[in-house]
């Protein structure tokens, strides 16, 4: 754990990252399914908005990786609907679209 730590703080420095709040109903198993799902799916390698998910179960949020871009809210919105067409067949997690919120907005660490 300390380890996945660690690396987020080095990507953190480097990759604008959303943070998106998952529905408090929402049982943790779907989430770690969903976690599974992201990883194991070529679109987010392939799509240009995402360069990684991760799964935080006890603060019930999705950290998404962006690319570089100028326009990084632009970039955000994407990428929560890119997270909702990956999402869309696991049913507990359909939700997640409609409930998700852009928490915070990072650029090289700095928040916007």
């Amino acid at each position: 754990m300390e380890k996945k730590k660690e690396t987020l703080e080095i990507i953190r420095g480097t990759t604008p990252y959303i943070r998106i709040k998952i529905k408090n109903d929402i049982d943790l198993n779907d989430i770690i399914q969903a976690w599974v799902y992201i990883n194991q799916s070529k679109k987010v390698v392939v799509d240009k908005t995402i360069t990684d998910v991760e799964v935080n179960p006890e603060e019930k949020t999705l950290l998404v990786h962006l690319t570089q871009q100028e326009s990084l809210r632009c970039k955000a919105g994407d990428a929560i609907f890119q997270i909702r067409l990956l999402l869309s067949d696991l049913n507990a997690l359909a939700t997640v679209a409609t409930e998700a919120s852009i928490l915070e907005i990072y650029k090289d660490g700095v928040i916007e």
